[in-house]
């Protein structure tokens, strides 16, 4: 705990501590490293009383704890050797149809609102999201650059620490512009800030904004782990069926394929496919009352 996960990012070692607080000191803390061994580990995984996925987690953590203790020779033992863990199937991940996006953006209040469509368009992470500054805007060039993530007001790295470019629609930039006027000469400032300019808390985004929308729209009610993941599955769907390139969906999603030799370096996306499916996203997602002003303006008078 104290020179191995205090390197690691701040979310992870507030899970890592709480897994090995909870069920692992209570059932290897009396032990020596040195009398950890398979039948050990075979046993608390069967009587350790949580869900599949739960166990299937501690026991990581348990694995990570003994990587150190082999490297520093403490053990030669495998702990795991012969452990039989739980089957975990993974349940289908929710996302958002279309519809539905459309739906929870002309619903939802500013700033939320832009909140949710810069989700539903780049596909971009709640904590992405959250971390976002001015001064990753660029609205002349009409792209943000993604390089941080917040996670209870904590600023690190994004998942793949690797900066990402996001290309937007011409309709997103402009709700942007208005969202950010009263500090856009802060580059510091965050986009999605709370009164006393700190960025937005996550789970409290998902708590006190999006869960009551959603059952307000009837969306989603019941489905359990809806969040606003489902908007980076409901655009990574869009792409696909606009049959955005698998490069430029890597790009977006910040996915690693496999064949990363191939993908990452022989193959490379051209800035026009990205402004293209950012448009296409953009148009597909706007709000229906903007449409409905459109329609509404008076044709240009023309002499019959």
């Amino acid at each position: 705990m104290r020179d191995v996960l205090s390197q690691k990012k701040y979310s992870t070692q507030i899970t890592e501590r709480s897994r090995i607080k909870n069920h692992l000191l209570p059932a290897f803390g009396d032990l020596e490293v040195r009398d950890i061994g398979p039948a050990l580990v075979q046993r608390f995984v069967a009587g350790i009383g949580l869900g599949v996925k739960s166990t299937r987690n501690c026991v990581a953590t348990l694995r990570m704890m003994w990587n150190s203790a082999k490297a520093w020779r403490h053990t030669s033992i495998d702990w795991f050797e012969g452990v039989a863990l739980p089957e975990y199937i993974k349940p289908e991940a929710p996302h958002f149809t279309l519809e539905e996006m459309r739906r929870i953006i002309v619903a939802a209040d500013e700033p939320f609102r832009t909140f949710v469509w810069l989700a539903a368009e780049t596909g971009m992470r709640l904590a992405e999201l959250c971390a976002l500054r001015i001064g990753a805007l660029h609205f002349g060039a009409g792209v943000i650059v993604v390089r941080y993530s917040s996670w209870h007001g904590r600023i690190g790295t994004t998942k793949s620490k690797c900066p990402r470019v996001f290309r937007l629609s011409p309709r997103l930039v402009r709700k942007l512009v208005e969202q950010v006027a009263r500090v856009a000469g802060n580059p510091e400032a965050f986009v999605f800030r709370s009164k006393n300019g700190t960025p937005w808390i996550g789970d409290e985004v998902v708590k006190d904004k999006l869960k009551p929308l959603l059952q307000q729209l009837g969306i989603k009610q019941g489905v359990e782990g809806v969040g606003l993941h489902a908007f980076r599955h409901g655009n990574a769907t869009l792409m696909d069926v606009e049959r955005t390139p698998l490069k430029v969906r890597q790009d977006r999603l910040g996915h690693v394929d496999g064949e990363e030799i191939t993908l990452g370096i022989y193959t490379h996306a051209e800035s026009d496919d990205h402004q293209a499916v950012a448009e296409k996203l953009g148009n597909l997602l706007a709000p229906v009352e903007e449409e409905l002003l459109e329609k509404m303006k008076p044709a240009s008078n023309h002499r019959m």
